[in-house]
């Protein structure tokens, strides 16, 4: 509402009211350059994703996480990767919203995956933490973050040369604010979510992160999605053909296991 106030075109989109069906890893969409084979509404959500100068994303945290439709979502966005790839970077902001904290470790890091292969350059990232539906609206400040977030994407499409200054949290990723690192050698972390690196500091009884990959060479960079995507996953297809032979051969008996598909409504399986 606050980007319309400052004369923004605005769309709002909820993934609920869409028909999406789950990937089914084909890989057609890729290794062949086919249209996805599932019939539902994906390339409609597609459509509006191209058409945004600025995206926000928002989702509710479930069981320690956003709901299910945003990994689905995720993994349909498979089919245009070799699109994203050549996308040009668009400012972009994260709202999730939270009963507790400490009951949230993924709903920003999701969030941020989905914004990582958006190409979107988030100006905030935050949760909202309020029990009821709704309670969230109660609170002048959640609001009001909000609706600068709004007056903020709409400055940075007009000028481009608009910075903002993203706050992450304590010794979390500056490129992606979340804190899922492992251990890369003596005091060296990577960052999961986007491969940035850092190094622990021991300051006393403290320690902080220095993070040394400011260079913009990440997992979400045109250059590294260019190559998982253009290199190394297209390279892939051929490998697949010439042993597809021998593949088949050997999934069959995998594929003679009964699976049930369907049960008759009421019943159980014993």
């Amino acid at each position: 509402m606050q980007a319309q106030n400052e004369d923004a075109e605005v769309q709002a989109l909820r993934l609920s009211d869409f028909h999406l069906l789950p990937c089914k890893g084909c890989l057609a969409c890729v290794l062949k350059g086919e249209s996805c084979r599932l019939d539902d509404d994906m390339h409609v959500l597609w459509k509006h994703f191209q058409w945004a100068d600025a995206i926000i994303l928002s989702a509710p945290t479930y069981f320690l996480g956003p709901a299910g439709i945003i990994k689905l979502l995720i993994d349909r966005l498979f089919e245009y990767s070799l699109q994203i790839s050549q996308m040009t970077t668009r400012p972009g902001a994260i709202i999730a919203t939270a009963g507790l904290q400490n009951w949230d470790p993924f709903t920003l890091p999701m969030l941020s995956m989905l914004s990582g292969i958006l190409r979107l350059q988030p100006v905030d990232r935050f949760v909202a933490y309020r029990p009821g539906p709704g309670e969230v609206l109660l609170d002048e400040a959640t609001v009001k973050r909000a609706q600068e977030i709004g007056k903020t994407l709409v400055r940075q499409i007009r000028q481009p040369e608009y910075t903002v200054a993203l706050d992450s949290p304590k010794h979390g990723c500056p490129q992606c604010g979340t804190i899922f690192f492992q251990f890369r050698g003596p005091n060296q972390v990577e960052c999961q979510l986007c491969q940035a690196h850092g190094e622990i500091i021991q300051k006393g009884d403290s320690f902080e992160i220095v993070w040394t990959s400011d260079d913009g060479k990440h997992r979400w960079s045109p250059e590294a999605m260019a190559e998982h995507f253009s290199e190394w996953v297209l390279r892939t297809g051929p490998v697949y053909q010439q042993l597809r032979a021998d593949i088949l051969q050997r999934i069959q008996k995998y594929r003679d296991l009964p699976i049930i598909k369907n049960l008759s409504k009421g019943k159980s399986p014993t």
